[in-house]
Formats: C-alpha cells, structure tokens, sequence
C-alpha cells in the first residue's frame, strides 16, 4: 500500500462535503451534530425531487401506474432495508416503515409484547438509556395491568461504567423472563453497548429488541453475524441520511408470536391497502408456531 500523504485526508473530506448541499454552502462550518440528525446527501435529495416530480401517489392505494410505482418503491425500500441490515433471511423476515424510533419501539411494545406476556412474565428494559427505548416497554406494564396481567419490569444491569453488565444480566433471566430490550450504541456517551454478549448472557429463547438510532447510521450492522441474534432493529431515518418522519421495525420474528401491526393505515381498497398490508406482514403467519395473530382493527 503506498504511503499515505497528508492531502489524501484533505481529498477525501472534500469528496465527502461535495455531496452534501448544506455543508458545501458554508465551507466555513463543520457539522457536528450528526448523533441528533445527519444532514442530506445530493442523492437523497434527488431521489424525493424525482418521486414527487414524476411519480407522486399513495402506495397500495390504486390501480393507475403511479400508484402502482410507488407501490413497488415502497417493496423495494423493505428489501433494500434488509440488504442494508445484511439479513441473512430476507424470506423469513419484514419490515414495517414508522416514523422513527420512539413510534418503532412502541409498535412492538403495544403491537407485538403485550400479546406476547402473560401473568408472573418478567422482562429487562434499559433504565439508563433513552427514555424512546424505556417508556414503550412501561407503557406495555400498564396496558397489560388494565387487562388484568401483571407483569414486572426489571432494569437490565449495569456497570459503574454505564455499561451493560453482562453477567449480572445472566444472573438476572429468570425462567419467567420473557423479553430483553437494549440499545446499540448510548445516545449521551457514544459508547458500544456490546450487545453481542446479550444473547449468551440471556440464552437461546428469549426475544430482544435492539434500538439502533444511534449505531445503524454510523457503525456496521451485520444481522448476518451470529453474535448479533436479535428479533427486532429499530431505527430512524432522519439520523442515517434519510428524512425527517421515516424509520424503520426490522423483525426477524424466529421466537414467539408473529408481529402484527394493528390499525389500518388509511382506508382499505380491494386492490390497494389491504393486498400492499398483508403482502408486507403476510409472512408471519407461516413463520410463527405459535397461535395466528390477531385480525387488524
């Protein structure tokens, strides 16, 4: 490998700044930011200028060929999404868009969790990370309790570091645990989780739900990888270059009852929503062994 010179640096953040329109236009500023939301690439920017320029229509809603482009925008974006994830089962899994984050981890809370929970069940939630990625899972407790399931909230360990402790978190899982929630990377501090080691720590059965606004934009994140066997990934958009109101619920959906977004979103058409919707979630009824979810509404 040849040497590197001190304006091989320089060349490669000019190549990286060009494709940016709001950092080109003040030279003068570096952007520092990014853990909040990241800025919008030319590319981006182009692609939304030619969607609402030549193919503007709802997905799943018509029979007209916009409509009809625009529903295989949106199918492409999942499985583009999959690939991005480098899921090694794009067959067996789905994603569902949101509007980031916070709406993401409430959807498997209330859509997915409190189906999947019965009384005396235990679960382990991150106290000490974003409040996104703790109040879906409290929101579930109460849900449940109005039922008349009881189910209790623990605190995943950890160290005085601010680290998950692994070993105590094994200590922990009990065989009422039934749910596992953490965060990839620490929205404050930047610092690595280590997630892989919750899945020795917690063994082979229980489902974890990995929020990842802070790492999928930023850090590699292989579902391929062994270590790394979670059920769901949620994310933002707004922090991986894409726009404001999109993210993303990636579930792999191997361990209990499938994940069955409930509600409509907007009116159901014989050809349109209803054919898009199930399409999209459709899989599940095959991959779970457990009881078929429950019908929308």
């Amino acid at each position: 490998m040849p040497d590197e010179t001190p304006g091989d640096g320089d060349d490669w953040q000019a190549l990286a700044r060009a494709q940016f329109p709001i950092v080109t236009a003040h030279p003068e500023l570096a952007y520092l930011d990014s853990a909040a939301t990241s800025q919008k690439p030319q590319a981006v920017l182009d692609a939304v200028h030619t969607y609402l320029t030549t193919t503007n229509a709802n997905a799943g809603r018509g029979t007209y060929p916009w409509a009809n482009r625009t529903t295989e925008l949106v199918e492409q974006a999942r499985e583009r999404v999959k690939s991005f994830l480098r899921d090694p089962a794009p067959d067996r899994s789905t994603v569902l868009f949101t509007g980031g984050t916070t709406e993401g981890l409430r959807t498997v809370a209330r859509d997915w969790l409190t189906g999947h929970l019965t009384d005396g069940d235990e679960i382990l939630v991150p106290f000490g990370d974003h409040q996104a990625n703790l109040e879906p899972w409290l929101e579930a407790q109460r849900l449940l309790s109005e039922r008349g399931t009881e189910v209790r909230v623990r605190a995943l360990p950890r160290q005085t570091s601010g680290d998950y402790d692994h070993r105590a978190l094994a200590d922990a899982v009990g065989p009422r645990t039934r749910f596992v929630a953490a965060t990839h990377v620490h929205h404050v501090y930047g610092g690595d989780m280590n997630v892989h080691r919750i899945r020795a720590a917690v063994g082979p059965e229980v489902p974890i739900c990995l929020d990842a606004a802070q790492s999928v934009g930023h850090l590699p994140l292989r579902l391929d990888d062994p270590a790394l066997d979670v059920d769901f990934v949620v994310f933002s958009g707004h922090k991986t270059l894409a726009l404001p109101g999109t993210g993303a619920v990636w579930a792999r959906n191997s361990r209990g009852p499938a994940l069955w977004p409930r509600g409509w979103q907007g009116t159901p058409t014989p050809r349109g929503s209803c054919r898009c919707w199930r399409r999209s979630t459709g899989w599940t009824r095959s991959a779970s062994t457990a009881s078929p979810p429950m019908s929308p509404g």
